[in-house]
């Protein structure tokens, strides 16, 4: 019976970080300015710059701020435009930007078109969320109902004791077992990837035809598990977490450079290769994706350094 506490309890720790892990609690929006239509060069006083991303780029002290300081001293006015939105996927941002049904179809165009600076930071989503949706489905919930299903596992387990305890543990075991084959041989997450690429070459395609003198700066994908420990029931590995991120990482980025099509990438995939840059502290299970206000400065640097070495 000691053991099976010792799994429970280590059990606990795997199935709410599991289900809260792709992070819920998203950075509160960035205040931007709205961007007025103009069209200019470096020589001219005033350049307008659109950031396109999920809750990385969304987020309060996102590195929107100091990469407009930096347009606005180098250009003399910088109207920026964070057109980001939390916990997007890339196929929103495709929506956005092509279907006359959203609502965000005209006002995101036309900022698009007005731009002469662009950063893209998608893709993140398309994994952490997907993975998270797996949860959700083996639970029979939906994602949105996904963190309460977890609330009440964890109550249920640490209440159990005696023979209710084992026929828990019995269940749970069923349930990550197949959370481990949909992660590890299922087609969800493969599918995702593919689905990104299609999504990741259109939004380009379209930025391209709104805005094709603008200078685009595309972020890659980071890692945000490294050193990540997995979740486990009992000794049952059922989530390796730094395998995961770095497995998809390597793989949307392998997209991402394949596609670029003349764009600058920015490296944030080296560059966010540390814990001590990620809200979240992955060693005590907490694992928060975003980047802490040290690492978005550091993601900052790199776009500066990049749009620096353009001329």
């Amino acid at each position: 019976m000691k053991n099976l506490k010792v799994w429970v309890s280590r059990l606990l720790i795997g199935i709410m970080t599991f289900m809260c892990f792709a992070g819920n609690s998203a950075p509160l929006e960035a205040r931007a300015a709205e961007a007025v239509p103009s069209s200019v060069n470096e020589t001219e006083s005033e350049v307008h710059y659109v950031a396109l991303g999920d809750s990385i780029t969304r987020a309060d002290n996102s590195y929107v701020n100091e990469v407009s300081s930096y347009l606005k001293k180098r250009y003399g006015k910088c109207v920026t435009s964070n057109l980001s939105v939390n916990a997007w996927k890339s196929k929103d941002l495709l929506d956005a930007l092509t279907n006359p049904a959203n609502s965000k179809y005209s006002s995101y165009r036309a900022k698009v078109k007005d731009a002469d600076v662009i950063t893209l930071d998608i893709g993140s989503n398309d994994v952490l969320i997907t993975a998270r949706e797996i949860g959700a489905n083996v639970l029979g919930c939906t994602e949105s109902e996904l963190d309460m299903v977890a609330i009440n596992w964890f109550i249920k387990l640490q209440n159990a004791s005696g023979f209710s305890a084992i026929l828990l543990y019995l269940q749970a075991y069923s349930i990550v077992s197949r959370v481990k084959y949909e992660i590890e041989a299922g087609s969800t997450l493969p599918n995702a990837v593919v689905a990104y690429e299609q999504n990741f070459v259109k939004i380009l395609a379209e930025i391209k035809k709104l805005a094709p003198n603008a200078k685009v700066y595309i972020g890659n994908i980071y890692n945000p598990y490294v050193d990540a420990p997995s979740m486990c029931l009992g000794d049952y590995e059922f989530v390796a977490m730094e395998k995961l991120g770095r497995d998809y990482a390597i793989k949307l980025n392998r997209i991402i450079k394949n596609n670029a099509n003349g764009n600058v990438v920015v490296d944030l995939y080296n560059t966010i290769n540390n814990p001590k840059y990620i809200q979240g502290d992955v060693l005590n299970y907490n694992f928060d994706p975003h980047p802490n206000a040290e690492g978005q400065k550091l993601i900052a640097s790199k776009f500066i350094a990049a749009m620096s070495a353009s001329k």
